[in-house]
């Protein structure tokens, strides 16, 4: 969604042409374990880089309506039909921390996570296994930046620039789900029975009250649709 920023090193002079540019690093660590690598020469992990990590799982209740059996999707078979356990609506906080070595660096960063999350940025997701379904899930920025600036260096430390900031995905966490559809229901019954609330109109006074009549409807419902000859 966001590992494409491209950070700019320009000229001060000559309208500040640019003179080199850097992809930005991507990574999923804590910053405090980034923080740690930058310490070991070994590692050789270079500024600029972002930082994102889970700050954790919540229970969104304003999506939540009421206590819902699921639902029916699409089966690869026409026959069928996939019965889908109704999922838990999660916001999932993902926290996010930039890390350079210039103000200018930053800068450009910010403005390319800011600008995709106005007033949101939706991920397009499917569930593996079931058929020809698409999950559209917003991700939202929680509105502020917090930024740290080098101060007090000695003369052996670099100058390190920071910023953090976190975004909410409006996500799903599902049950299991069959591997095997549900065949679809080509018989049922109906029960009819009398009542004393319905208005004359409507009514059969000349039949017994308790009387209960049982309807059988067979086959694969056609539909009610007429067509008129030219």
């Amino acid at each position: 969604m966001l590992d494409d920023v491209v950070v700019a090193r320009r000229k001060r002079t000559n309208f500040g042409e640019a003179i080199d540019w850097i992809k930005v690093r991507f990574v999923y660590s804590p910053k405090q374990r980034v923080l740690l690598d930058l310490l070991d020469k070994a590692q050789n992990i270079q500024l600029p880089v972002v930082a994102f990590y889970l700050g954790g799982i919540t229970r969104d209740p304003a999506r939540v309506w009421n206590k819902l059996d699921g639902y029916y999707a699409k089966s690869l078979d026409p026959s069928e039909a996939k019965k889908i356990p109704q999922p838990n609506p999660v916001d999932i906080t993902l926290n996010c921390s930039i890390l350079t070595k210039y103000a200018s660096d930053m800068d450009q960063i910010i403005t390319n996570l800011v600008a995709w999350t106005n007033p949101q940025h939706i991920l397009s997701w499917r569930i593996p296994s079931v058929y020809d379904q698409e999950i559209r899930s917003p991700v939202i920025w929680n509105g502020t930046v917090n930024t740290s600036y080098p101060t007090d260096l000695n003369a052996t430390q670099v100058a390190r620039y920071q910023a953090d900031l976190s975004f909410t995905i409006k996500g799903w966490i599902f049950k299991a789900i069959p591997s095997k559809g549900e065949a679809k229901i080509f018989k049922f019954n109906s029960d009819f029975s009398l009542t004393n609330e319905l208005t004359t109109k409507y009514s059969l006074d000349q039949l017994d009250p308790e009387i209960t009549d049982r309807v059988m409807l067979s086959a694969v419902p056609q539909p009610q649709i007429l067509i008129s000859e030219p």
